[in-house]
């Protein structure tokens, strides 16, 4: 512990409004619905839309407010960049347990339980809030990188936590313990120290009971789940449900979701400690129930589970959770009509999965491989024994479907998954009654940049079509009715399956147009549907401007240093020539220490190899023993990871 005098002095207690000297220059950000807001200067930006559930999720709880002093500190941030420069700031909220109702001691537990490594620089001290709530609050100075922002050396900055803590018995009827966390680098704390104390001082804590809210309140936090119980919750259109639940020990996991309303498409997901996403599903129609079978999560820990709706429409819902010390199953179990599993296929096995099924009933399944490398096969047995069907129709990552097939006899019947080369994987199976229940979500194809192509919805159908677009791609998607009857409404989704943009400005007869830049790299989904579900044919074409390429720059030998300048916008090629097995190294050094440069990699073909963009502004990306798989003219792409523009250097070599 420092002496007292190296104990720097606790916030202002935080007050429902900023003081006067705030209310010119300052703003508030956050809400209500939050459960937190704040008060911070003109010139910073709120990034908090930016957040998704992955990325709010934190070893803490889940990020609520992001804030930056910049919109280049932001972008840092949300790139998992150390901040040599800039500050920021965090609401979020605690989501393990807090048993104290001294926030004192129990900011002092949060510290010493803190997964990351951190230094307290004092001991947590009061700064009882004087907040419409008046929620008693404590504060401590930390080094370290307590959410787990960055890869490397995020024990480079400083940090002030205050702890909102409600009363205990408070906390059990839902409102949930608030922290604030004001963060910058350790050599410029004293140039930010007074700006963080007015913002904690400006802290407005509100009594949530049904749910906190994030991302402009797209997401609704819920609660925890139990283990072997079913909750019933109402899903919200277009805000996703958020569930918890935490394990101190390996366990197999096992997620059930089922509609009450059968006009739901549900999609669940399951989300990892470090905000990874473990399984998602949604394989099933309106009506289906999803299911997350024996997942084995390794990682202690909260998980995060999230619930919406493909359509983004209302309804309630029933989601369960159990938890297991060994697989509760392993090569066979139960599958209903309108369910949907999600399980794991192991190396050189196979999965039986059975149900009960009357004669002369329609039932039809599919089976859709979730990793791009399983060659599933699917085959279906009747009750005597006898194999009905057996498809290995598609190539590897291709789904096997059987439609609208007649069950011949009442009895239990058997669907066998299994892989070609028995090399296993992750898949979704599905289950469904009657022949009309595949055709609701069909699968029209795949789209590349220039197509135009014609298809045919029936009543009550929607039209699915993939792309691979890039990022910084202007797409042009363009669906035109041939009959006079249609309505078209078209959706486009990106690699994540988030809707990000959504057509319906014409009447009956007229062409639907979705003119966009991509975000990212990735495979996205056109959906395409009629307001009226009615049927008829109709014109899809595909078309875009594809991101900047870019310019060349010469060739480089191994050993040889070249420089170069980038203006905003730009990118540069540079080539070298490489054998097969050739070990190479490369270094990509900017000339600035505010400049931050990003090395891409290509092979011979033109495709990208690796992105290296690790590394904070100022300092250099390597890419170090590489050993090259073909010969030809590789390329290195040089791109400026804030578009502003840099001076480099770039240096490819042979190992040593």
């Amino acid at each position: 512990t420092p002496p007292p005098s190296e104990i720097p002095p606790p916030p202002p207690r935080p007050t429902p409004q900023p003081t006067s000297s705030l209310a010119d220059n300052w703003r508030f950000v956050g809400s209500a619905s939050a459960g937190i807001e704040l008060a911070i200067p003109m010139d910073w930006v709120d990034i908090s839309d930016s957040l998704d559930v992955a990325t709010a999720t934190n070893p803490l709880g889940f990020n609520i407010l992001l804030l930056a002093d910049s919109q280049r500190t932001g972008r840092s941030l949300l790139a998992g960049k150390t901040i040599r420069e800039g500050a920021f700031g965090v609401g979020l909220i605690i989501g393990q347990s807090l048993p104290d109702d001294d926030p004192v001691a129990a900011l002092t537990q949060l510290v010493s339980e803190m997964e990351t490594a951190v230094t307290p620089l004092n001991q947590a001290q009061s700064a009882t809030a004087d907040n419409p709530n008046a929620i008693p609050a404590a504060s401590i100075d930390i080094t370290g990188d307590p959410l787990g922002f960055f890869d490397d050396d995020g024990d480079t900055l400083r940090s002030r936590l205050v702890l909102f803590l409600p009363q205990k018995e408070n906390r059990q009827n839902g409102r949930a313990a608030t922290l604030i966390l004001l963060s910058a680098p350790t050599d410029q704390w004293q140039r930010y120290a007074n700006t963080f104390d007015q913002i904690a001082h400006s802290a407005i804590i509100y009594n949530i009971s049904s749910g906190e809210t994030l991302n402009a309140g797209n997401v609704n936090l819920i609660g925890g789940l139990v283990d072997g119980k079913s909750l019933n919750a109402t899903l919200t259109g277009g805000i996703k449900d958020v569930w918890t639940f935490s394990i101190t020990e390996a366990r197999y996991a096992t997620l059930s979701l089922s509609p009450d309303d059968k006009e739901l498409d549900l999609t669940l997901t399951l989300i990892s400690p470090s905000g990874q996403t473990i399984a998602q599903v949604d394989g099933g129609y309106a009506g289906d129930t999803e299911v997350i079978a024996d997942v084995y999560l390794t990682e202690n820990g909260r998980y995060v589970v999230e619930v919406s709706d493909f359509f983004n429409q209302s309804g309630r819902y029933n989601l369960s959770l159990t938890l297991n010390e060994e697989p509760g199953f392993t090569s066979a179990g139960d599958i209903s009509p309108g369910q949907s599993i999600q399980s794991r296929l192991p190396v050189n096995t196979r999965h039986v999965w059975t149900f009960d099924g009357d004669a002369e009933h329609l039932i039809s399944i599919v089976l859709t491989p979730d990793d791009n490398q399983m060659d599933a096969i699917l085959n279906l047995y009747g009750p005597d024994g006898q194999r009905l069907v057996a498809l290995d129709e598609g190539f590897s990552g291709d789904p096997e479907v059987i439609s609208g097939f007649e069950l011949p006899v009442t009895g239990s019947y058997s669907i066998v998954v299994s892989s070609f080369a028995d090399n296993g994987g992750l898949y979704t199976l599905t289950l469904d009654e009657g022949g009309e229940a595949i055709q609701n979500f069909y699968d029209a194809g795949d789209l590349a940049y220039g197509d135009v192509k014609t298809e045919t919805l029936q009543a009550g159908e929607a039209h699915a079509w993939f792309f691979e677009g890039r990022a910084d791609d202007a797409v042009h998607i363009a669906a035109r009715p041939l009959d006079d009857i249609l309505d078209l409404d078209v959706w486009l989704f990106d690699p994540d399956i988030e809707r990000i943009e959504a057509v319906d400005t014409f009447t009956a007869g007229e062409t639907e147009t979705v003119e966009l830049v991509l975000p990212r790299d990735g495979q996205y989904l056109i959906l395409v549907r009629d307001f009226f579900s009615e049927g008829g044919q109709y014109e899809i074409e595909l078309s875009a401007s594809p991101a900047t390429a870019p310019k060349f720059a010469g060739q480089v030998s191994y050993g040889k240093t070249v420089t170069g300048t980038l203006s905003s916008g730009q990118t540069t090629l540079w080539y070298f020539d490489g054998n097969e097995k050739d070990v190479i190294d490369i270094e990509l050094s900017p000339a600035s220490a505010t400049d931050d440069v990003v090395l891409i990699l290509q092979d011979p073909d033109g495709s990208v190899v690796l992105e290296i963009d690790e590394a904070p502004a100022g300092e250099s990306e390597f890419l170090n023993a590489f050993s090259l798989t073909a010969d030809g003219l590789w390329g290195v792409v040089v791109a400026d990871f804030f578009d502003e523009g840099v001076v480099y250097a770039l240096t490819v070599q042979r190992s040593q």
